[in-house]
């Protein structure tokens, strides 16, 4: 059966809620039952989290027969304990907006919070990987596109995520095209930010529930 890419990015989304441990099984082509990856997407860094009780958390797959990356980002872990309240902060601390900075956009703010959970994610290192280095090394001169995907938290660190990819991938000149899809995902930043983003990506996927 053919997927699309939106249902591939939601069950990529989907899959980053799976404990880290398990996350590789679920992208085996043996998952019963299938899902959308159908074992093309392999797991190629991480998956990686923070130190406290599993919050945060992103990994990096490829599909080799389409040369395509894919970078999942876990929303809000649905686990009581200290990674709940680290991202209910990131969910929740809109009133400390900071300038955005990759690269500098005159008027753009983006909550505090989600700052601070883009921070953790680009810092993120898996089997002594730093994920930058990976970017540098890996995706950069691959020329590759690269989605980006993220369900309700995750959908908002996916927004901060992927302009941060194009400024990196940009000082290496590397010409691979940013894709973010996100799925239920709260608004990170203010009017000036979210006209950057729109501007800087003709092809986004925003998927959310209409108000009626």
């Amino acid at each position: 059966m053919a997927y699309t890419d939106s249902q591939i990015m939601m069950t990529l989304a989907a899959i980053t809620y799976a404990p880290a441990k398990d996350i590789g099984s679920y992208l085996l082509p043996t998952t019963n039952p299938p899902n959308a990856t159908d074992g093309d997407w392999a797991l190629v860094w991480g998956p990686a989290v923070t130190a406290i009780d599993e919050g945060n958390l992103m990994f990096v797959t490829y599909n080799k027969s389409t040369n395509q990356y894919a970078i999942a980002v876990r929303g809000t872990y649905p686990h009581f304990g200290l990674a709940l309240f680290v991202d209910l902060y990131e969910d929740l601390d809109v009133s400390h907006p900071l300038p955005w900075q990759y690269p500098t956009v005159p008027g753009a703010l983006v909550a505090g919070g989600t700052i601070d959970g883009l921070n953790d994610l680009v810092r993120f290192t898996s089997n002594g990987v730093a994920f930058h280095t990976f970017v540098d090394s890996q995706i950069a001169p691959s020329g590759a596109d690269i989605f980006v995907t993220g369900h309700s938290l995750g959908g908002a660190l996916t927004t901060v995520l992927a302009p941060w990819l194009v400024y990196r991938l940009s000082l290496s000149n590397a010409k691979s095209a940013v894709i973010p899809y996100t799925y239920a995902g709260p608004t990170a930043g203010n009017a000036a930010f979210a006209s950057f983003y729109t501007e800087l990506f003709k092809n986004s996927y925003r998927y959310y529930m209409p108000s009626t």
